[in-house]
C-alpha cells in the first residue's frame, strides 16, 4: 500500500487559537501521533512527561509526550502527541484513527469515516508482553468490583497530571490556565464543599491535592471525583479518552459510557462491558433515553451498594423500552406477547426475558414485589447479573421492532 497524507491542525487545548497546520504521514503502526517539537513549541504545547517507544528497528528510547487537540476530516480528538526531532516527518497515529472513526481504505488509497465510532476500540485490551506470552508471567486478571489497586490508581493520577502540566502558559509554568483552573475550583467549591481561599491553581498544589486525593480515598469516592470531572462542561474529550484508557489498562471491573453524561459502569468480564456499552450506544442513539439513563442509574446504585435499586432501575430500562414498543401494554409480559404476535421470538430467548416477569409486575403494572422487601435477598453479584441481562435485553427488544418495522 502506498503512503497516504493527510492535512491535520495541532492546537494547543490549553488556548485553541494557537495552531500548526501541516501534512501528516498516516501510519498504522504508530500508535500515538508524532509532531515535530519546533511546531509544538511554537504553539506553547511543551512536554508534560515522557513515554517509553519501540522504534521501528526494535530499539527502546523514551519520548517527551503531551496532550493536544488533534483536527483532521473536519473533526477533532484530544490525544497525546510525541515530540519528534526536527528532521522527523509529521505521523498520524493509530489512536487519533480509532478515536474519530476513521479507516484505511487500501483500494482508493484514502481515508474513509465510519458510520458510527467502534465502541469497541475503548475496550481494547492491552496486548500480553513477551514474558506474559510465553508462560514466563502471568497474564493479569481483570480485578474484581470495588478493587481499585496501586497501579490503577497511578494511571488515573497520571491522566490528571498529564492535563494539568498540559494547561501550563509559556509565560509561567508554575501557574494552571485553560480548563483545567475551571474543573479543579468547582470541583473544590461544588464535590468537596471547601472555602475558595484553601483553593490554589498552582502547578504543585493542584497536583498534590489529586495525587493525596486518589491515593487516600475510598474507591468509590475516587470515582465520584472522575464522574464530576468528566460530567464538567469544560472537560476535553481528550480527557475522556484518557481516562478511558486508563480504566481499560488497569484491568478495572469498570468501563466509562460518554454515550450522553460519563458514567462509570460495573463489568464483570471485558466482553460484559462491551454489550453494556454497545447497548447504551444502541438505545440512546435509537432515542430511548429514558432505557438508558435507568441504566446508568443501576450503575450508580451499584457503585453505592444499593443492589435493590439498581436491579429496580435495570428493570425499569427494559420495561421503558417494551412500553415504547407498545404503549397500550401493562408491563413487560403484556409487551412481549404483543411483539410475539408481529414477529418470531426464538424459544430461549422468549423464556429469558418472560422470566424477568417474576420481578417485575402484577396487575397494576410494576410492583418489584422481590424487590420491596424490607431486606431484598439480593447481593453485588445479582446486581450486576441483571444489568448486563437487561441492558442486552433492553437493546435486543427494540433491534426486534425496529426490524420488523421497516
Amino acid at each position: 500500500m502506498g503512503a497516504i497524507h493527510v492535512t491535520v491542525t495541532i492546537r494547543n487545548p490549553a488556548d485553541p487559537s494557537r495552531c500548526w497546520r501541516g501534512p501528516f504521514l498516516v501510519d498504522t503502526g504508530a500508535i500515538d501521533s508524532v509532531v515535530p517539537r519546533q511546531y509544538l513549541e511554537s504553539i506553547g504545547v511543551v512536554p508534560g512527561g515522557q513515554r517509553a517507544y519501540q522504534l521501528a528497528d526494535g530499539r527502546q528510547t523514551r519520548m517527551d509526550v503531551a496532550v493536544a487537540q488533534i483536527e483532521f476530516m473536519d473533526e477533532f480528538v484530544g490525544g497525546t502527541v510525541v515530540f519528534g526531532g526536527a528532521g522527523a516527518e509529521p505521523l498520524l497515529g493509530v489512536t487519533a484513527l480509532e478515536s474519530m472513526g476513521v479507516e484505511i481504505d487500501p483500494q482508493n488509497q484514502e481515508l474513509r469515516k465510519l458510520p458510527a465510532v467502534r465502541l469497541k476500540g475503548a475496550r481494547r485490551q492491552a496486548l500480553p508482553t513477551f514474558s506474559q506470552a510465553h508462560g514466563y508471567e502471568a497474564i493479569p486478571a481483570m480485578l474484581k468490583l470495588e478493587d481499585l489497586d496501586a497501579k490503577a490508581r497511578i494511571r488515573i493520577g497520571n491522566v490528571f497530571i498529564t492535563h494539568i502540566l498540559a494547561c501550563r502558559p509559556t509565560y509561567n509554568r508554575e501557574w494552571v490556565s485553560g480548563y483545567m483552573v475551571e474543573i479543579s475550583r468547582d470541583l473544590h467549591l461544588h464535590h468537596y464543599v471547601e472555602l475558595i481561599d484553601s483553593w490554589s491553581h498552582r502547578v504543585v498544589d493542584m497536583k498534590a491535592r489529586f495525587i493525596n486525593n486518589i491515593r487516600s480515598l475510598s474507591f468509590n469516592h475516587v470515582f465520584d471525583m472522575i464522574e464530576f470531572i468528566l460530567r464538567h462542561p469544560k472537560c476535553p474529550r481528550s480527557l475522556i479518552h484518557d481516562m478511558k484508557m486508563a480504566f481499560v489498562n488497569s484491568r478495572l471491573a469498570y468501563a466509562i459510557d460518554d454515550t450522553d453524561y460519563p458514567t462509570i459502569v460495573p463489568t464483570a468480564t471485558a466482553a460484559e462491558g462491551e454489550a453494556i456499552m454497545s447497548s447504551l450506544s444502541l438505545l440512546t442513539d435509537a432515542g430511548l433515553s429514558g432505557s438508558a439513563a435507568h441504566l446508568r442509574k443501576s450503575s450508580e446504585c451499584i457503585n453505592r451498594r444499593e443492589w435493590a435499586n439498581s436491579i429496580r432501575e435495570s428493570i425499569h430500562a427494559v420495561e421503558s423500552v417494551a412500553l415504547r414498543v407498545d404503549p397500550t401494554a401493562n408491563g413487560l409480559k403484556m409487551a412481549v406477547q404483543s411483539m410475539e404476535k408481529r414477529m418470531s421470538f426464538h424459544p430461549a430467548l422468549k423464556t429469558a426475558i418472560l422470566s424477568l416477569y417474576g420481578y417485575t409486575s402484577d396487575e397494576k403494572g410494576i410492583r418489584h414485589a422481590l424487590l420491596d422487601e424490607g431486606e431484598a435477598r439480593v447481593d453485588g453479584d445479582d446486581a450486576v447479573f441483571m444489568l448486563g441481562a437487561c441492558a442486552s435485553f433492553a437493546s435486543y427488544l427494540w433491534r426486534k421492532h425496529s426490524a420488523k418495522s421497516k
